[in-house]
């Protein structure tokens, strides 16, 4: 096992854990989702699969926390000044958006010929509305803007675009009064505003993941962490999978027992530490299953993006119809990874990537230009 932190590798493996986690809890985080259809749960109960599922809440702190941790890994390496920054920002959000571009145009004109479907979305009101609609949508800013979008899951992009930003800002501040401020002020700020919890889809009940995720970054917390391990190979494994094991057991009773806006920092940033790593110090290790988790990472953005029109748009009968829980979500997470690796490819033969590449270095020639 190597003792450099989460690397680029160790980061797609996380994805795919998160992608894998994400999956179960769209389609068992809610009774109301599956209440009409029979469902054989066995050897589970019901409720413990919704408990389960609702625990896997955690995989979203998980993007955050290796968006976090990247970005971090980035932005030290930039000189904090307005113009280094400015391109920072430009790069970091082309990277990432433009993902989310190319498959935004594939759904539309796909979904418009299904069923009409963006029409439906966008242009119920008036045409200038709907434009307006489109754009903000397709910049991934609909839910910051609380405009309609053509999928619920996409409020993510806004989460997205908002770390990006805040990243530096955090970075900067940290570097003159540590992170402890940071960490104090967004926990205490919904109470001072006695605003309560923010909501599963609000990037703010995100931000301290994310932070944490800087915060392991800018101290080689992993590093640290295996350095006090014994050097005895199998005896470091079982120290980690105990420790780690039992915390992820106990964090467990922590999401069943304090529901909804109870403790929502420690389920949603404290509990996905743990899980992290376990998943790091545990999971990763075996080498076959990472090289699959490390393959599913990969697709991990694209499948995210779009097996929500699989679950629940288009296919929703089809996919609750195989009766048993596993047979469901193995159903949906084939037909998503499928769909996902098809789009991947047509990005790929179209040297998307490419094309984007040289769109930053010219945009920020520009801003070079200026400044």
């Amino acid at each position: 096992m190597n003792n450099n932190g989460l690397t680029k590798k160790d980061s797609l493996a996380m994805k795919g854990i998160a992608i894998i986690i994400m999956l179960f809890h769209h389609l068992y985080c809610e009774v109301s989702r599956f209440d009409k259809y029979e469902i054989d749960f066995s050897p589970f109960s019901q409720d413990f699969i919704v408990d389960v599922s609702l625990m896997m809440k955690i995989c979203v702190s998980i993007f955050a926390f290796i968006t976090g941790y990247g970005l971090l890994k980035s932005i030290a390496k930039t000189p904090l000044d307005r113009g280094s920054v400015l391109k920072w920002n430009i790069t970091r959000l082309l990277k990432t958006m433009s993902g989310f571009y190319f498959v935004y145009i594939i759904v539309f004109v796909t979904t418009q010929l299904l069923s009409g479907l963006p029409m439906k979305a966008y242009f119920s009101g008036s045409k200038v509305k709907g434009l307006i609609y489109v754009f903000a949508d397709f910049m991934g800013l609909s839910h910051l803007f609380d405009t309609p979008s053509l999928i619920g899951t996409w409020w993510y992009m806004s989460a997205a675009f908002i770390f990006i930003l805040l990243v530096p800002i955090v970075y900067f501040v940290s570097k003159k009064i540590s992170y402890l401020p940071v960490v104090f002020v967004i926990i205490c700020l919904p109470r001072l505003l006695n605003v309560g919890y923010p909501g599963g889809t609000n990037a703010y009940t995100f931000i301290l993941p994310m932070v944490f995720g800087m915060i392991f970054a800018d101290y080689n917390l992993f590093e640290k962490i295996g350095s006090l391990k014994p050097k005895n190979k199998v005896v470091a494994y079982i120290i980690d999978f105990l420790f780690f094991g039992i915390a992820v057991v106990f964090s467990y009773f922590i999401f069943i027992n304090f529901r909804g806006a109870k403790m929502w920092e420690l389920k949603f940033a404290v509990v996905p530490v743990f899980f992290i790593c376990f998943c790091r110090y545990c999971i990763i290790r075996i080498p076959v299953i990472k090289n699959i988790l490390e393959f599913l990472g990969r697709h991990s953005f694209t499948l995210f993006l779009t097996h929500s029109f699989i679950r629940y748009t288009y296919l929703n009968e089809f996919i609750y119809s195989f009766k048993n829980f596993m047979l469901i979500y193995v159903v949906l997470f084939s037909l998503s990874l499928l769909l996902a690796i098809v789009i991947d490819l047509i990005k790929k033969f179209v040297q998307y990537d490419k094309l984007i590449n040289k769109l930053i270095v010219n945009i920020n020639k520009k801003v070079g230009s200026v400044e």
